[in-house]
Parts: structure tokens; sequence; C-alpha cells
């Protein structure tokens, strides 16, 4: 980015050739942009067999085995990439066989343009030799089973030992293949879970709880060394981890969080109120970080959704060599391996042979009599960072409770949701016995259903079942893994108020599971969600779902979406199984509704509520078909709310306040407190409501500073403002990197910011602020440019060039400022119902011609397309531009621009496309397969509310005009036209803005970018992808490899348009216009072209009010420096340049080669004629410079001879001046500026 310069008259060649660069570069159309996806490369996914048909199918005739095949990873393999470079592993020879050819062994010296992190490699982690596989390419094993006797087919569970290498947040993906195919629909995808653990800050330190006697002890210091001393052997007399550090009276004692809990642990934390959180100035507990804690761990391949509780069984047959092959296919995330194995089909014994297994060990099964108390936000690990401690104070019993200021007391609610997602925590006992294992829990989301958890136990320290048993005699007590089948089904039922209860499979019984633990032995408890004994129950929601949403699909194929209630569809003789189906879905319904009612919590609830009306009204339509067309919107309407039902039902949303470990006989906690002490509780929240400090809440104490912090304030939702704040403090604040300046964080309402300006009380940075509101309060004087700040060209190297394009406007002396670092970005793509298109044989659309194509097929099945109104995409795609002659008017007269306001509005006039829609609902039941939307707001809501389309659908970039560059090649120009939110400085007199640029620098750069997108994914989950302005962090997010391919496409083409004064006038007019034609059948160009002259008009007064060049209605700047320029030439040769000057030739030839060119706009002869002025310029030689004053206040140094050709005027105000005034150096600067002016300008029509 750079400022326009007062003499670009001697850089003309440049000025076209960013003229025709510079749109290129904005706006054109690479084949890279242009998805290379077809429709076929998603069918093979619909025609997979499920795991029912596959194991009635492919298992019936293959039998379990004993044996188990452990095969290493490191051998025996090839790896293909998506480039089509294949590595192969063998007998430990590395080789990388290019598509081109090249061979090379040696992984340190590869060819030039590869990177070893791209391809497979081996690599040593955590003391283990593995094979290294990278996020996108498939790898294949050769799998020799006559090796290991097994030449007859047979059924395995398959098992993976597998290191996460710390990357991205999300959790490594992989497609799943057995020689060469998918063996069916559960197993084609496998997520592999990484290990989380909670730290203080980035930089991995280890939470810790911090003790101080009183006051009164910390007066006398000999008592304070005394107390501490004593707390201390204490601490470590249990197991802790603690020291002592400070000076007088602020020594304190500081404790480690520790792994495992014992009773011993847990007095100690009670009785010195231990809290192993960090605070804030207040006192109020923040959001542990949370990082990737890398390890070895196994995974044995099950179903990724939850539906079948127990490893997927595989019939593995090997081939004519005796071999079999297993591929994994990237999806994200690359993953190390070291070994794969195939084992015989695991079966869980019951809780009554879990019992009787033990009797026959020898361990007595008397009750322990020890009693440990496990805090829910104490984790030693989990799956995912989005599963975090959260605070409680709904009851008084909470653990533990304080009203006066936030405590993380709890973990859980919808962050621990989603089938696979765990939670650990480690324990020992002092007595062995049997144990109930108790939880004070909540679940209160899902209305009058239950949710489940799977349960493993884990013993620590042994290796092996084997080596424990030699360590004590017998295997009482060693667990590795589920201890019994009912432990995959725990049940915690709905209530609105907290919950205790023992470890239950539900039911009418109700019984519990006292499981035995070993004295002094370790245990790791895993508690997993599950679907448990819900699974069956969400297997039917999604199958009637399904057969719903094509029986809707159906009809509207026949009657359209507006049905006519009064015809005739004569559904009876033209859809007898879509009837059909209605009305055995209405019993599968009534069943769903009995099994929620009888078997859940045995109320109705809202979930009961839409099952009866989904039914009565299916059994209605079923049985009459007058009934349907008339009641389609409502059947519609039902099977939205069933879909939310499938959604809910398949979260399992849970809240744990503390798991304790105790003997039966030992009193059962209470789950919520008696009726005082609740009283009690909420007198004392009310009160403490008037003394939280609610928007100061994150806020660190950095201790003392001489420096002056800077006030921010953004207009965001909590969420944001909190993860904002942490930034702020741990990263900006806190690092000596960026000078350790204090942030005072602001949340404020989004019409704050006018007024504040206004009273002269404005912050010193907002956050996010919209483009059209940048230039509004740039060109009013209310923003600070950064052009030239330290390190502005480095910041925008984040950047594309059109987000920064909408944050820079020009001054009166034609430089360019900007006002700001972008923020975030939006633009549209195409979203694409994959099954629609597929079962409808429509190819994934490339061109608008394209478009029409899909939409006659889709509309012979009363199906549309959803698009946008936007002609601007059009326009830019045609490659037209919104404003012509610098923004002094509009360019919607121009043919292109015609051209594209037309086309878009016979897309609803003529080809019929809908005006407005519900576009996530539409796409959701399939009645519009293909919608324009931006990327992250559709992306969002169908990722939250459409879980039913998961592999459904996917997006791609924009279709466009196919055109021919200047080499003959085809190419198509898809751009989006995208909107920008940016980072901005306030503007005040005399002020230090070192500070404040320090922070829009870091806050926009792509580590804290990154890190804020990681955050809010880890809060809100996958619904919540930010669209960053920033190339790296959106390179960082978690996306998978196909979708950030395509974003990475769009977002390399986008088109920004320039917000120049009066834009906004712009959609005011061109909408009237459109609605014209839309409801009057008024012809689009006529309408328009009637509205140009308004804007136009409006252009100008707004130009005016901010001094900046103007034209008259009707002129364009071509046509008003032609008329300068002549002008100016008669006036030269009439007074200065006459017959007898030693120059009177030189400039006689170039006015007659400038008037020819000026009357029959030759470009060519109008830069020749401009070189001419200007060479009889120099001819003067002179060198003398003088001092002027700029439109933004700053002085320069420039010739004598300069003038501000846009200032030319009749008029003197603002600067202006009359031809007549110039000197004879001045007239030919003026005459040789301008002849480039009109060149530029004929050159941009």
């Amino acid at each position: 980015m750079g400022k326009k310069k007062f003499t670009r008259f001697v850089s003309f060649a440049l000025a076209v050739l960013f003229l025709v660069s510079g749109s290129a570069l904005a706006v054109g159309a690479e084949t890279s942009s242009v998805t290379d996806k077809s429709i076929g490369d998603y069918e093979n996914a619909r025609d997979l067999l499920s795991y029912e048909e596959y194991v009635a199918r492919v298992c019936a005739d293959a039998e379990s085995t004993d044996k188990t095949v452990t095969v290493s990873a490191l051998d025996d393999l090839t790896f293909v990439n998506t480039a089509g470079d294949t590595v192969t592993v063998k007998d430990g020879a590395w080789t990388l066989t290019t598509k081109d050819g090249t061979v090379c062994t040696d992984p340190e010296a590869l060819p030039e343009g590869y990177a070893l992190s791209d391809l497979v490699h081996l690599e040593e982690y955590d003391g283990r030799k593995a094979v290294y596989t990278p996020s996108t390419g498939s790898t294949t094993w050769k799998i020799d089973l006559s090796a290991s006797g097994i030449t007859e087919k047979a059924l395995y569970n398959i098992m993976l030992s597998y290191y996460p290498i710390d990357n991205k947040n999300a959790s490594p993906e992989r497609e799943f293949y057995i020689n060469g195919t998918v063996p069916f629909s559960e197993a084609r995808s496998l997520t592999l879970p990484k290990n989380w653990s909670s730290y203080r800050s980035d930089a991995g330190d280890v939470l810790t709880a911090t003790y101080q006697p009183s006051k009164k002890i910390r007066k006398n210091q000999e008592k304070l060394d005394a107390t501490l001393a004593q707390v201390l052997g204490e601490m470590e007399a249990a197991g802790l981890t603690a020291y002592i550090a400070g000076e007088g009276a602020d020594k304190a004692l500081y404790v480690e969080r520790p792994t495992v809990i014992t009773s011993a642990i847990n007095e100690l934390i009670d009785m010195y109120e231990l809290r192993f959180f960090v605070t804030d100035a207040l006192n109020n507990e923040m959001r542990p970080t949370m990082l990737q804690d890398p390890k070895w761990m196994e995974y044995t391949v099950h179903d990724s959704d939850g539906y079948y509780s127990t490893p997927l069984r595989f019939a593995l047959e090997p081939d004519e060599n005796g071999c079999v092959t297993l591929t994994l296919t990237g999806v994200n995330e690359p993953v190390a391996f070291d070994s794969l194995t195939l084992t015989s089909c695991h079966t869980n014994p019951t809780y009554e042979e879990y019992l009787e297994r033990l009797k026959n060990s020898g361990a007595s099964l008397e009750e322990g009599e020890d009693v440990v108390q496990i805090e829910g936000e104490n984790t030693v690990n989990t799956s995912t960072n989005v599963v975090y401690p959260v605070e409680d104070r709904s009851d008084a019993l909470t653990s533990p409770i304080d009203t006066s200021r936030t405590l993380l007391n709890t973990i859980g609610t919808e962050k621990w949701e989603t089938a696979g997602q765990w939670i650990r925590y480690q324990f020992s006992v002092n007595d062995s016995g049997m144990y109930e294992i108790y939880s004070r829990f909540k679940q209160s989301y899902l209305d009058g259903m239950y949710v489940c958890r799977t349960l493993k136990i884990y013993t620590n320290g042994y290796e092996s079942e084997d080596a424990y048993k030699t360590a004590f005699g017998n295997t009482a007590g060693y667990y590795d893994g589920v201890p019994f089948e009912e432990a995959t089904q725990l049940r915690f039922d709905y209530d609105n108020a907290w919950q205790v209860k023992g470890l239950s499979k539900g039911g009418n019984k109700d019984e519990t599971y006292p499981l035995y633990f070993e004295k002094g032995v370790t245990y790791t408890l895993h508690f997993e969600v599950a679907l448990g004994s819900m699974s069956e129950l969400v297997r039917q929601i999604e199958s009637i779902l399904d057969a719903l949403n094509n029986d809707y699909l159906s009809i509207i194929k026949l009657t359209g979406s507006s049905p006519d209630d009064y015809r005739d569809y004569s559904f009876t003789r033209l859809l007898p199984n879509t009837m059909l189906d209605m009305l055995e879905q209405s019993v599968a319904l009534g069943s769903v509704s009995d099994f929620l009612k009888k078997d859940t919590v045995g109320v109705a609830s809202s979930y009961t509520g839409i099952c009866d009306k989904l039914q009565t009204l299916l059994e209605k339509m079923g049985r009459d078909e007058n009934a349907i067309a008339k009641n389609l919107d409502n059947f519609k309407s039902y099977v939205g709310s069933f879909g939310t039902f499938l959604t809910d039902s398949k979260t399992q949303p849970l809240q744990i306040d503390y798991f304790r470990i105790q003997g039966a006989s030992v009193k059962k906690p209470k789950a919520k407190a008696n009726f005082f002490r609740s009283i009690g509780h909420e007198i004392s929240s009310f009160v403490m409501s008037f003394f939280r400090d609610y928007n100061s809440m994150g806020s660190m104490d950095t201790g003392e500073t001489t420096k002056e912090s800077i006030n921010v304030w953004l207009a965001y939702g909590r969420d944001q403002s909190q993860v904002i704040r942490n930034l702020c403090t741990n990263k900006f604040t806190a690092s000596g990197e960026y000078g350790n300046i204090p942030v005072d964080l602001k949340l404020v309402s989004g019409g704050t910011l006018l007024p504040s300006i206004l009273a002269g009380m404005g912050p010193d940075v907002y956050l996010g602020l919209g483009q059209t509101d940048v230039i509004n309060y740039a060109i009013r004087g209310a923003l600070m440019n950064v052009e030239d700040l330290d390190g502005f060209e480095e910041a925008v190297q984040n950047f594309n060039d059109a987000a920064m394009t909408v944050l820079s406007i020009s001054d009166a002396d034609g430089d360019l400022h900007t006002y700001g670092l972008p923020e975030t970005q939006a633009f549209p793509m195409m979203f694409i119902r994959t099954d629609i298109l597929s079962d409808l044989q429509i190819e994934i659309p490339k061109t608008w011609e394209d478009i029409y194509v899909a939409q006659s097929k889709l509309e012979s099945n009363n199906m549309e397309i959803g698009v946008t109104t936007d002609y601007k995409m059009h326009l830019y795609q045609l490659g037209g531009s919104l404003f012509a002659d610098d923004g002094m008017r509009i360019n919607l007269d121009s043919i292109l621009g015609l051209e594209a306001f037309v086309t878009m509005c016979d897309m609803f006039t003529q080809y019929s496309f809908p005006y407005k829609y519900s576009a996530a609902n539409r796409f959701r039941t399939g009645e519009m397969p293909i919608i324009i939307s931006d990327y992250t707001s559709l992306y969002n809501h169908l990722k939250v509310f459409a879980t039913e389309l998961d592999g459904c659908w996917t997006f791609v970039p924009l279709p466009g005009y196919e055109t021919t560059d200047a080499d003959g090649n085809k190419t198509i120009n898809n751009c989006a036209v995208s909107s920008v939110t940016a980072a901005v400085m306030i503007k005040e007199d005399n002020k230090d803005y070192s500070d404040a640029w320090t922070f829009v620098k870091w806050y926009t750069d792509s580590d804290c970018q990154a890190e804020y997108a990681k955050e809010m994914v880890a809060i809100l989950g996958d619904s919540a992808k930010h669209s960053t302005a920033n190339k790296q962090a959106l390179e960082s997010m978690p996306w998978t490899n196909e979708e950030y391919v395509e974003i990475n496409r769009q977002f390399n083409n986008l088109a920004s348009i320039p917000n120049y004064p009066g834009y906004y006038i712009i959609d005011r007019y061109t909408n009237f216009a459109f609605l014209s034609a839309y409801n009057d059948d008024a012809d689009p160009s006529s309408e328009l072209l009637s509205y140009i002259k308004t804007i136009n008009k409006e252009i100008t007064r707004k130009r005016e009010e901010f001094k900046l060049e103007t034209l008259e209605i009707g002129q364009t700047l071509a046509s008003k420096r032609s008329d300068q320029v002549l002008e100016a030439m008669e006036y030269l040769t009439s007074e200065y340049i006459k017959e007898g000057n030693d120059r009177y030739d030189a400039v006689s030839s170039a006015v007659l080669a400038a008037k020819y060119a000026i009357a029959n706009s030759k470009i060519d002869q109008l830069n020749d004629a401009s070189a001419a002025f200007r060479a009889i310029l120099d001819s003067y030689g002179i060198t003398e410079t003088m001092t002027i004053t700029k439109a933004d206040g700053k002085t320069a140094e420039v010739p004598t001879y300069y003038v501000n050709i846009g200032k030319q005027t009749a008029e003197t105000k603002n600067g202006g001046y009359s031809i007549k005034s110039l000197n004879e150096q001045q007239l030919i600067y003026f005459i040789s500026t301008g002849l480039g002016d009109i060149a530029n300008a004929l050159a941009s029509y």
C-alpha cells in the first residue's frame, strides 16, 4: 500500500500498469479460484452400507478369532499425496518418487518445493520411533496375515497406537479404508482424540493455589514463618508439592495442583481453602489455559457418532497373497503411528460377571472405609479444549460456593455433550474394598430425557495385568478400560435441580454398581460422553427424520413449496409410497413418544409434544390425500422441530460438581440445600450483585507501572470480550515484547462511539468498526491515519488487498490514507446439498451458465436456488467497477454496470429465483440445494442446527463468468465482494499514538487472531468459526483440509469496493430500481438510469463538503481535464510561448499532438504529448522548491512549478485557482499532468 504522489504525470506508464494489474489482483479470475470438486466426488459416500447391513451381509459367514496380530506402522507402507507424489517405506528404506519421476532417498535432501512436514517420514516421539503422517494424503499399510497363520476370514477389532502431534486445536480425523474401500458408513471417518491439560499460561506453568495466614499472623514475621513452615510440612506429608515464596508480610505458601486426589489431600484443601486457579485483580477465578499435552494413546476403531458402545467389528479375509491393506487418508491434523493391531472382538462382562471374577480372585468384597472427593473442575486431562471449568451459583451446596466472586466450581454443561468427549481424574484410597462412586450433577438441558456416560477405569503404574498380579497376588483392582457392560450406559436423568446419584444404568431397579479399589494404587477415572441406552432411540429418530425429509421432497417435487389448497394433486395415484411411508413413520413416532414418556423420566415434555403433533399430522395426511396440500407448511415446520429434537438428542450435556468415592454405608451426599440455607444464599447473591464489578472481570493486577493504560472499546458479546480481555492480559500487557502496556478494555453498546467522540470522551482504540463507518469517521477527522506509522508495511502483509482497500481513501491532494487494520473479512460462498445434487445428477456449478442449467433441473423438481441481490458481485466478475473517475461519479451507467444490474434483476424476474427466503431452513429441508451465503454465518448455523445433514453438504467458491486472458486461455472470474471490520484509533490533538498503534498491530497480527479464533471455538465449539481477515490466522483455524482449500480459493479472489464519499446513497437507489423491476415489471436498465443523476448529485454534494474535486452532472474526468488542458494550452501560447520564443517549435508541436489526441481519444498519443510537455518543462532546469501545506496538515517540499490540478476552478475558495493565474512553468506542468489524467481516465472506461 502506498500513497499517490503529486507527481503522477512522471509515472504514467506505472499508473497504467497499476490500473491493469491492480484490477487483476483485486478481482482477477485465476483458474485456482474455482473448485476442482465434482459431484461425483461425493457419490461414493452415499452408497456405503450401514454397520447393521455390513454385519448382516459381510460378517455373517465370519467367526471371531482369538488371535492378535500387531504390526509395526514403520514398515511396508505407501503414501500418496494429493499431487500424486509417492513415498514408500520398506525394510527401513525411505523413498520419495515425485509425480514427474524424480527419485529421492534422503528425507533431509528433498527436491526443491517439497517440505518434510507434507510427507510421510520416520520420527521419534517420547522415545518411540514412529511414522509421521501429514494432514493430507493417504497412507496404506500392507499386513501379511498369512505370516501369523491366518488364512480364513475372521472378525477383528482394529486398534491404532498413535501420537497426536501438537498443531491446531482440532482432533485428527482420518478416512478409513480396508483393501481400498470404506467398509461401511460408520467407519468412514475416524476421530482420534488429543490429550489436553490445564495450565496457568501458554508457557505450561503448573496451576497453583496460594495460602496466606491471617493478617494478624502476617504482622508478626516469626509467627508467619513458623505457620508457613508448619503448613508446608503438612502439605508435603500428604504428598502435595509446595513451596514458600515472597518477602516479609507478602510471604505465602504456593501449592501445585495435585494430580492424584486422596482423602488426606481433600482434608488439607478444605482446611486451607485451596483453589488451583489464576485469579484476576478482583479475585475472580479465570479459566485455565488449555494446552495440548501429547502422549502415546490407543484408539480402537469405533463409531464416532456414538451409536454403538462397543468397538466396530471388521471381517478381514486374506487375499491370494495372504495380505490385507489398511489405509488412512488425512482429513486434518498430522498424527504419528507406531503400530496397528488386529485383536479378537472384545466383549465386556456384565456386572454380575465382574463381581464373580472379584470373588474368584480371592479379593474381599467388604466395604472400603475411605472417602475421597474429586472436584469436577480439577481434571487431569480432557479430550478437547472445549471442556473446561464453569461457574455455578444456582445452589448453596455447590462445592465450593462464594457469592462475592467468580468460582469455577463445576465442569461440563453444553461444553461436554458430544459423543467421544472425555474427562479424566486420578485418585487413590487408603483402604482396600468396595466403593460407590457418587456424582453431584445437573442435567437440566434435555427436557424430559436422560443423558449417558461411559465409565472407563485404568490402573496406573503397572504395565500389564500380570505385573499387577505379581505385586498383589491377584487381579482384583486391576482395570484397563470398561469394567463391565453396564458402565457403558450410565444414566443421568433430567431435573432442573442438582441431583446426587451413584453409578446407575437407570431403569426400574435403579441399582448402583460398587467397584473394588486396592489400597495405595492410583486409578484413573475416565468419563466419556456416550449415547448409551439412548443410541437405539437416536438411530430411530434419525431414520424417521430421513424418511420424512424424503417424503417432503417427494411432495414438493410434485406441488412446489406453496401448493394450491384446492387443487387435486392425485397423491394416492402419483405418490403411493410417500402416503404409505407417512403412515409408517406415524407409527414409529408413536413408539418414540411412548419411550420418552415411559422409559426416560416418566413425564411428558416438549419433545413428546413434537412427536405427538407430528404423529397426528402424519396420520391425517397419510389417510387423506386432500389434507396434504393444506398441511404442507405445518408438516415442514414440525419436521424442522423434529430435526431440532434429533440434534438435541445426539448431544448429551451434563454438569458435574464433584465425584465422591465412599463406602455404601456412608451417608449419601445431599443434592440440594435446605430452605434456610437457600434463602441465605439468594439474599447474599442479591446483595453482592450490587458490588461485583462485571465490567472489570478478567482484568489483571499488573503491578506498579509508569505507563498510562490505553482505553479499548468493543461492541461484541460477553464471551468475545472475555477472550479478548484474557489475551490482552496474558499476551500483550504481560509481554515485555510489547512494552508491558496496560489495557483498559470496555464492553460497550453499538451506538456508543459517535456520542463519545462528539463529547471528546472516546477511547484510544475501537474494535470491530464496519468499513463504511471507518471512512465516515475518517473523512470527518475522527480517526487516526496509520500509513506513516512504524511497522505499517509489515502489518499489511497479513491481509489481502481487498481488505485494505476499503479502509483507505485519498484526500484533496490525492494522497492515500489508511484508517485502521482489518479485523474480520466476510464474503459469500456457494453452499450445496451434495446428496440432492447427486440424486438429480446436477454437477457443481462453476459458472452462472451452470447455475441457470441447475435451476432449470431443480425447477422441474419444484426446488430452487438461493442467490443474493448483490449486483456488485456480477459487476466485478464482469470486470467492471462501481465508481468511475476516482469516485467522482457512479459507473453503473456504463455498459458493464447496466449489464451486471440487468443480469441480477433478470435472475428474479425472468428466471424466478426467490427474492426472500430463510437460507438455513430451506437448505436444511432441501428446497434450496444451492445457496449463496456468507461463509461463516451459514456454516456455523448448519453445524449447530442441522447436524442431521453432516456429510450431505459442503461449500465451494462462487460461480463466475468465463473469460479469456491475454494469452488466449479460458478462465473463470468468480471474485466475491467482501465486507470488513477494523481496529481503529480515535484521533485527538497532541496525543501520542505509539501505545495504541502497538496494540492495534498486536491485536490484528496472526498470533493474536489465531489465538482468538481458537479460544472462540474452545468456548462455543465448531459453531464459532471466526471470519478473520488475517491470512495466517485463517490457515491456523481448525478447518478440515477440504474446507480450508475451498475457503482459501475464494479468500484469494476477493473484490473490494473503495468507500468514496456518497457511497451510502447508492444501495438506496439501486434497491428502488430493483424493486420497480421486481414488483412492477419495469425495465431494470431504464429504472437504474433514472437514478444515476440523483446518485451523482449526492456524490458531488458530499465531495464538496469534504473539499474534494467534483464533476458537473454529465461530465467525466476525461472531458473535464480536456477542457482544462485546452484552455491552458491556449493561454500558454497566447501569453508566454509566442513565435520567436526558443521553445516555440517544441510547444507548437506538442500542442498540435495534444489537440489531436484529445479530439480522437488516443491514449498512446496522450501519453506521448504528456511526455513532450514534461521534456519541455525539464529544459528549464528548475531546481528551486517551495513549502506547501497539504490537506492532511503536513508540509511538503515541491518544485516551484507545482500546482494541484484537482483544485483548479474559477472559484478561489478551498484553495481553488484560475488557469490565468499560473505562470509559464506552472502551465506546462498543469498541461502535462492533465494529459496524463485524460489518458488514465480513458483507459479506465
